[in-house]
């Protein structure tokens, strides 16, 4: 009970089991009845869910970063891989007499090797 001229402070809380925005309205009603019209009191609160899934989400985000280094690794070393290459071997030395006959007669299977042959094909080559 209050009497004329006395205030009272109240701390209004609630809990609920859903999260959200509630909203609620209180009008001031007295007895006898006052001289005045008090306004309308509008109380609001919020209501929230603690996070139960932190560590949890933490840990699979974790796991899939882990997963994503891993294919950019093999990806990059598989690249790698493909791109390295045996040097090609070096032209053969046409200048020396036997390696000259070597190749000669490696390309042409049925035809023996002379000079004169070869100098023939080498004519034809240009």
């Amino acid at each position: 009970m209050l009497n004329p001229g006395d205030s009272v402070d109240f701390f209004f809380s609630f809990i609920s089991k859903n999260c959200g925005i509630y909203n609620e309205q209180y009008i001031f009603q007295f007895e006898p009845k006052a001289n005045i019209e008090f306004p309308v009191l509008t109380l609001t609160g919020n209501s929230f869910v603690e996070d139960q899934m932190v560590q949890l989400r933490e840990s699979v985000i974790r796991n899939l970063e882990s997963i994503k280094d891993q294919q950019t690794i093999k990806e990059v070393i598989s690249d790698l891989m493909n791109g390295v290459r045996t040097p090609d071997p070096p032209l053969p030395d046409l200048e020396n007499p036997l390696v000259r006959k070597q190749e000669f007669e490696t390309l042409n299977q049925n035809i023996w090797y002379t000079e004169e042959n070869y100098e023939f094909f080498k004519y034809l080559e240009h």
